[in-house]
């Protein structure tokens, strides 16, 4: 798959997920403003963190990062092979620029 692929993967599985939490919340989720690539200029706006937000005024404790992988093997995890390290410390590290848990 060519990285424009995966970015329209991507951002599908992420509108699909705020979907998820809007219809479970009853409030509206929405896509980070250019998620995944928010450039140096964002990088410490602590309102852009994670790949969803809830709108202004409702507490949501979750830094939210959507990853869509069909090639995830829950053994790798325990082996020390799996990219979910990787998810992990990315999503750890947006929730603590928003003192919010981790959410992946």
């Amino acid at each position: 798959m060519n990285g424009k692929s995966r970015h329209i993967k991507g951002s599908n599985f992420e509108r699909d997920v705020a979907k998820k939490f809007t219809e479970w919340s009853g409030v509206k989720f929405n896509r980070t403003f250019a998620s995944g690539a928010q450039g140096k200029e964002n990088a410490g706006d602590t309102r852009i963190t994670g790949d969803l937000f809830a709108p202004v005024g409702y507490s949501f404790p979750f830094s939210v990062e959507c990853k869509n992988h069909n090639n995830f093997n829950i053994r790798n995890l325990f082996l020390g092979g799996s990219v979910i390290k990787l998810f992990l410390k990315q999503n750890i590290s947006d929730a603590r620029l928003s003192n919010r848990a981790p959410l992946l």
